[in-house]
């Protein structure tokens, strides 16, 4: 789910407000929650647009019977269409004349570029160009951005734009995962370390570095550290993240890989969400190093997922 509930709230509260003076909060809440449940049956894995959940939003307005705040809603929906062609108009000629800037994760503001853009692609359709064109999420991610936007969000409507297509062909769920990964890598390795050329280092130093930190803010088991963090970095296979397509990739990310509990970063990639529970799983075993490789070739391979309670605790310092 991409769309914003508290959005839709909020429209239809201004429609009600604006034509009957309000409506109760929990009549609000009602409809809201219908519509919800209703663009989450009809959008399982694309992202509806503006478009299509103003169209359930102005059918559940009529469906309660509000004719006149529905005949208000629609006229606000033209209204805001024809700001939002004129807001991407002008994006498009700020990319023209090169005068689009962005903000990257540094805060440091620079000339938006389409190569860079164009590049990432390049790397996240590998081995589908048959199937997946990327010039289509190019353009259609132009129509997303704006002046002032952070390279985070640019990836983000990236990640949203391919998984739009995904009922076009099943190789933009592969697509929209290895932009969802990109990003992820960044937020995890770091965005001035990571190097795509050489992911190997980065990514089984991080694996070390956020382990130690998880212990250092109570996050993590500190018996963890009695293994041989080397020799488990050494031995996670990064190929495998692979393994994810979309829906697979972002339930993880949502859900199970550790965060730090006071800024929400996030602390793991896949292979170290793995190893991490296999090392929580070894943690008696006499040859914890041994039985953590074994557990990992497992578990990470996706020949058997423990459950969600040992998935979410092992390696903690609340255990299952």
């Amino acid at each position: 789910m991409d769309f914003k509930p508290v959005k839709i709230a909020a429209a239809m509260g201004k429609a009600f407000r604006d034509v009957r003076g309000g409506i109760p909060e929990e009549k609000l809440q009602e409809m809201t929650d219908k519509i919800v449940e209703e663009l989450e049956g009809m959008f399982m894995e694309k992202t509806p647009s503006v478009e299509e959940v103003q169209d359930v939003v102005e059918r559940r307005i009529m469906t309660e019977g509000f004719y006149d705040v529905a005949k208000h809603y629609i006229l606000y929906r033209y209204d805001h269409a024809i700001l939002r062609e004129e807001k991407k108009k002008d994006t498009l000629e700020k990319i023209e004349k090169n005068d689009l800037f962005v903000v990257k994760r540094s805060g440091k503001r620079e000339r938006f570029s389409l190569f860079k853009l164009k590049k990432t692609l390049s790397y996240a359709v590998e081995g589908y160009e048959d199937e997946v064109d990327s010039d289509v999420i190019a353009t259609q991610c132009q129509l997303e951005l704006y002046d002032g936007i952070k390279t985070r969000d640019i990836m983000r409507s990236l990640v949203m734009t391919a998984r739009s297509l995904i009922e076009l062909d099943p190789a933009y769920s592969h697509v929209a995962a290895r932009l969802l990964r990109f990003m992820l890598y960044k937020d995890v390795i770091g965005p001035e370390v990571i190097n795509f050329h050489n992911l190997s280092q980065g990514y089984r130093e991080a694996f070390k570095r956020n382990l130690r930190f998880g212990v250092e803010i109570g996050r993590l088991d500190p018996r963890l550290l009695e293994f041989d963090l080397d020799e488990l970095a050494n031995s996670l296979v990064i190929e495998r993240d692979e393994l994810f397509k979309y829906l697979g990739a972002q339930t993880l990310y949502d859900r199970y890989l550790l965060q730090n509990p006071d800024t929400r970063e996030v602390l793991e990639t896949p292979q170290a969400f793995w190893m991490r529970v296999a090392m929580g799983l070894s943690i008696l075993e006499k040859d914890i190093n041994g039985r953590a490789k074994e557990f990992y070739g497992v578990l990470s391979t996706l020949r058997f997922v423990s459950s969600t309670p040992t998935l979410f605790h092992a390696g903690t310092l609340r255990p299952q």
